[in-house]
């Protein structure tokens, strides 16, 4: 039985409107381009590349989604398409962990699968609100959160329970 468990994908508006818009001008720049060369350049490899780019990249992201689980064994995580199972670190692993605000662009450079050498791992799919572990060998995981609240009551709950 998990005691947490969520479930995000990338669903920003602004994401699809990019998407959209690259879909309806990449082919039409191609279209002007060649017509202005009076077709001599078409190949039809191209042609198929270009229009079957956006589609495949929105499918991508419309199919990625970030899953986490928390329960007294430790914190579960799997990101789709990169993680086919879920990778667990252990209570027993873990130094600190608590639900923090964060920078996704200053401290990781943007939202996804994001590594860096002072900030560690972080798993994002949108916000600014985090679960931060501190794992005893040093290195840092940070897991985006849309249940700020929740995540908290259950590190709370299981805080207590440590300590009886």
């Amino acid at each position: 039985m998990y005691l947490f468990e969520e479930v995000q994908r990338f669903r920003q508006w602004w994401l699809w409107v990019m998407l959209l818009f690259s879909l309806l001008t990449g082919p039409l720049i191609f279209v002007i381009v060649e017509w202005k060369s009076g077709w001599a350049g078409t190949d039809t490899i191209s042609w198929i590349m270009m229009c079957a780019f956006t589609p495949l990249l929105g499918a991508f992201f419309y199919f990625m989604k970030l899953e986490t689980r928390v329960d007294a064994v430790g914190v579960s995580y799997r990101f789709l398409p990169f993680h086919r199972s879920f990778r667990t670190i252990g209570w027993e692993e873990i130094a600190s962990a608590e639900v923090r605000r964060y920078s996704p662009l200053a401290e990781y450079g943007g939202w996804g699968l994001r590594h860096t050498l002072k900030h560690g791992k972080a798993f994002n799919i949108s916000g600014d609100i985090g679960l931060q572990l501190v794992l005893k060998n040093g290195k840092k995981v940070l897991i985006g959160t849309q249940k700020k609240e929740e995540l908290e009551g259950v590190l709370r709950d299981l805080n207590r329970s440590a300590h009886r």
